[in-house]
């Protein structure tokens, strides 16, 4: 309160005044009004002013577990921990001068998944069960899983809540790449890694291993036993087509011509030796 005087010969003349100076009137914001955060980590978001000092804050709405409103600066500080989806919040400041308020959305989410394999490269066989299934490596929470190609197309088994490929290969398959994603609302997180399926060694035998023929005696075709994969190609050493033998797809056949003492290696591929048949001299007495 103030009091004016306005005197002259007359006399005195006095009145009162009031007068109040207010603050300037707050306005503030903080660095985004769209914020993220990612779970189990730690954060501190302050108010930016650009007008008066705020002498009252006010947060309106519960405060995401794990942070907290500091009443006396408005600041944002603490670590989530829980996940939750895109929340309005009303923050209020005031002074003398006047309020303002901003309204924030704040979004939780995981940590993002940290995702490897034991290997970049599995090897399996056409109609072996797997011994140990392909397992992700990976840390962090996985919402989803999802894998590209299908492993079911090749046979195999993908658990879609563990991200885990097991069972049985039916067909061939070249050097296929599958990449596979573990995605939460942290982001979305993908892994490649390489799937063969190779056919099965062939397993071939002769039996009997030894057979005796008789020179000029058609023989009863020799025909192996023949399990594990498909026989792709056949072939036999020494060659016997200058015996009055045939070799055609492993069987035996034909009347030899000339007489003999040999041993046979019967082979499917290049590489890969079986079990030997042994053909011995003619005997008179004996035929097969």
């Amino acid at each position: 309160m103030f009091t004016v005087w306005a005197n002259n010969s007359a006399g005195d003349i006095s009145t009162t005044i009031s007068i109040t100076v207010n603050d300037i009137a707050p306005v503030f914001t903080y660095t985004s009004l769209e914020v993220t955060l990612t779970n189990n980590t730690a954060t501190t978001r302050s108010p930016i002013s650009t007008g008066g000092a705020v002498t009252s804050w006010e947060f309106i709405g519960t405060e995401p577990l794990g942070l907290n409103f500091e009443g006396g600066n408005g600041t944002i500080w603490g670590t989530p921990i829980a996940v939750q989806s895109k929340t309005q919040y009303l923050i209020w400041g005031n002074n003398s001068g006047g309020q303002h308020l901003v309204y924030m959305n704040i979004t939780i989410s995981d940590v993002p998944v940290s995702l490897s394999s034991t290997s970049d490269n599995y090897n399996l066989t056409r109609g072996i069960t797997m011994v140990t299934p392909i397992s992700p490596v990976y840390t962090g929470i996985v919402d989803i899983w999802g894998i590209e190609p299908s492993p079911t197309l090749a046979g195999l088994s993908w658990d879609s809540s563990t991200g885990v490929i097991s069972g049985t290969p039916n067909i061939n398959m070249t050097r296929t790449e599958y990449t596979v994603w573990a995605n939460n609302t942290g982001d979305d997180v993908s892994h490649k890694f390489n799937i063969t399926i190779n056919e099965p060694i062939v397993t071939l035998v002769y039996a009997p291993a030894s057979e005796i023929f008789v020179r000029g005696t058609p023989i009863t075709n020799w025909n192996p036993t023949v399990t594990g994969g498909n026989v792709e190609t056949w072939g036999i050493e020494p060659l016997i087509t200058s015996t009055g033998l045939s070799f055609v797809n492993g069987v035996i056949s034909g009347t030899p011509t000339i007489n003999m003492t040999q041993t046979l290696s019967s082979s499917f591929g290049p590489t890969r030796p079986v079990d030997q048949p042994t053909l011995p001299s003619p005997s008179p007495s004996t035929n097969r």
